[in-house]
């Protein structure tokens, strides 16, 4: 947890930097490029695909679309208010999706999720 905060504040940073420099596009873009680079040999040791045909299901676009809208609300974030504000809002952001679960879908919940 304390790694995770410590590159989550170096991504702040690096973000608000960034941001006084270029739009969200391209910090998105330059972000994309990075992670990619990262994360296609990992995918490649572990013999795992790129690429699949699941990708053009429509529950798959429709949660790349939100994946993608909520990339550009935490960058926006990112640049526009304190590192301890988007992290106070990044840890309960989990238990809103649970609360909705159990109101919206009627999920069971208790202390193991």
């Amino acid at each position: 947890m304390i790694a995770a905060m410590l590159v989550f504040t170096c991504v702040d940073a690096a973000v608000k930097v960034a941001g006084s420099f270029a739009t969200t596009g391209p910090l998105l873009l330059v972000v994309s490029i990075g992670s990619l680079l990262i994360f296609l040999p990992l995918l490649k040791r572990n013999g795992e695909v790129f690429f699949s045909a699941n990708v053009f299901h429509p529950a798959m676009i429709v949660r790349s679309l939100g994946e993608l809208f909520a990339w550009f609300g935490l960058t926006e974030a990112l640049r526009a208010a304190g590192l301890g504000t988007v992290t106070a809002v990044m840890q309960v952001q989990p238990l809103v999706v649970v609360l909705g679960a159990a109101v919206f879908l009627a999920e069971p919940v208790g202390w193991r999720r």
